[in-house]
């Protein structure tokens, strides 16, 4: 699948050559995530019809680490996720790849949120990334969204 729209996420990412900050991204989840109890805990305040939401970062293009949330297949020789922004080479293993909340959403990702909504955030700093990503990811819940931030939440 193509990927050729890199300035929606970031101002300053080019196509084949990422800016070399990080970025946060959102990932709609679909309403079956409601039923784990972590998640129903970490979204008191919660308001059905509300969107519910991964929110992370990365140092690759959101589209990249979507795919390593969707494409995870523990155990077989078909465990790769694509690089759409040149960082990695084009099918990566997961092998040095491990990230608990993926296996936590896995299942329930509806797809990348626009990336234009976090235009305006990226790129952030790597001494940041976190502090931000915990940023957005209290705004949303403030405006009574479900949100799940990657391992803030853990």
């Amino acid at each position: 699948m193509p990927f050729d729209d890199f300035q929606k996420h970031c101002p300053k990412c080019k196509k084949g050559k990422p800016c070399g900050g990080y970025h946060i991204y959102a990932i709609r989840l679909e309403k079956s995530i409601w039923k784990k109890k972590k998640f129903r805990k970490a979204n008191p305040n919660y308001i059905e019809g509300r969107p519910c939401l991964y929110i992370g970062k990365t140092e690759h293009v959101a589209r990249c680490r979507q795919s390593q949330h969707q494409s995870r297949r523990t155990g077989t020789d078909k465990d790769r996720w694509t690089c759409y922004c040149g960082k990695d080479s084009a099918s990566n293993k997961y092998e040095s790849f491990i990230h608990n909340p993926s296996r936590f959403i896995k299942g329930h990702t509806k797809g990348l949120l626009s990336s234009r909504h976090f235009r305006d955030w990226n790129p952030v700093t790597k001494e940041n990334a976190e502090e931000v990503e915990q940023e957005v990811a209290r705004t949303l819940r403030d405006l009574n969204y479900g949100v799940w931030a990657g391992h803030h939440d853990s």
